[in-house]
């Protein structure tokens, strides 16, 4: 159920990163070392960086920003923050492992979800508003727009938010139309993510030009 805030809404703070102990090295990142569900290891064949690999001829220029949008333990988001000057994080749900995974000084993260407004939802896992976890009791998780953070100079956008993509394209509409950014969007189940995607193109000019070697995920530039 969907409850819009009313009144006046603060700024939201990041994450607190500095008070959980980071072992991030930076040589990790070379070696493909993560910290992760899946254990803590070598992961030269991840899909974050196959994703990454393929983006990386389109990117016309790394002296900007970039923002990881459901942003988990940092596996994207390490290889962004060691190209652009900083890369912004969000996800609904906290975990752990993300400051192990990254240099902290290098980004900034917030626990929230990104969408069309500003109200709060439900979500199990980490879906919003979708039963993948039946046993499990919906919690509230807070939404709030992409222009509402006032990012400057956005190079890059990875959106995997499992089905909420359009609504966080909508929600930041003005950062996207002053910047043009690369976009990473997921199709893993060609439903509402694909929703997303046509929107882009159709609607806003951009092209598909790369799909990671899973198919899942589309790299898209502006024509």
């Amino acid at each position: 159920m969907e409850r819009t805030i009313e009144g006046s809404i603060p700024v939201m703070k990041p994450t607190k990163l500095e008070n959980w102990p980071s072992r991030f090295q930076k040589e990790w990142v070379a070696r493909d070392y993560f910290v992760s569900p899946d254990g803590e290891k070598e992961f030269p064949d991840h899909h974050c960086k196959m994703t990454w690999e393929i983006s990386k001829p389109f990117i016309k220029d790394y002296n900007g920003n970039a923002i990881d949008v459901g942003c988990r333990d940092g596996e994207y988001a390490r290889y962004l923050h060691t190209h652009f000057n900083h890369t912004y994080c969000f996800d609904m749900r906290w975990r752990k492992k993300f400051v192990h995974n990254v240099d902290i000084s290098k980004v900034t993260h917030w626990t929230t979800a990104l969408g069309d407004g500003v109200y709060t939802t439900e979500a199990t896992g980490g879906v919003i508003k979708r039963p993948t976890h039946p046993k499990k009791k919906p919690r509230p998780v807070d939404v709030r727009k992409l222009d509402d953070f006032k990012i400057e100079n956005v190079k890059y956008i990875k959106l995997d938010v499992e089905g909420f993509e359009l609504k966080c394209i909508k929600g930041g509409l003005e950062t996207i139309k002053r910047d043009w950014p690369l976009m990473i969007v997921e199709q893993n189940d060609r439903g509402k993510e694909f929703e997303a995607t046509k929107f882009l193109i159709n609607e806003l000019g951009y092209k598909h030009v790369a799909t990671c070697p899973r198919g899942w995920d589309w790299v898209l530039i502006k024509e």
